[in-house]
């Protein structure tokens, strides 16, 4: 064995015995602190910074996530499936059939899609089945689409 694989598997034993100091010594609130050292102060907070300014020429991948349509409808449909004494227990619904159910209607996704071309995007893929819509395009772009009051506000 070269010393370059034997200080490989001395590191990897390394790294296992603290893993499993860390699943069966500390307590999950421990836990949670150690990952909470790593997250960035924004998340923690809920605080997310204000987005700063993209230079123009700037290639952006967004995607849009249209919401549930009827997100008490969901919920609730979601209770029966998982509920081992519902009629509808483990009754799961095909992509179309859900999206039929509670995605957005083909209205609101023609939208979307017609907003994204209209400021220039190049809407690249997706479906309606799959509740958005990827599109790709520049930072002068970013600017004239999505402003704070139109509805919607990228997150970079």
């Amino acid at each position: 064995m070269s010393a370059k694989s034997y200080v490989r598997a001395i590191s990897r034993g390394v790294f296992a015995l603290l893993c499993a100091i860390i699943l069966f010594f500390l307590t999950p609130d421990q836990v949670l602190s150690l990952l909470m050292d790593y997250l960035r102060q924004a998340v923690i907070s809920s605080q997310p910074r204000s987005p700063q300014p993209v230079p123009p020429t700037q290639t952006l991948r967004i995607e849009v996530v249209l919401p549930v349509r009827d997100q008490a409808g969901h919920d609730e449909f979601l209770l029966e499936v998982y509920d081992p004494s519902s009629p509808s227990y483990r009754q799961f619904l095909t992509v179309p059939e859900s999206t039929g159910r509670s995605g957005p209607s083909q209205k609101d996704y023609d939208a979307v899609v017609d907003h994204l071309k209209s400021c220039g995007f190049k809407v690249t893929g997706g479906t309606r089945d799959a509740y958005g819509r990827p599109g790709r395009g520049v930072g002068r772009l970013h600017r004239s689409g999505f402003r704070r009051g139109h509805g919607c506000s990228p997150i970079l």
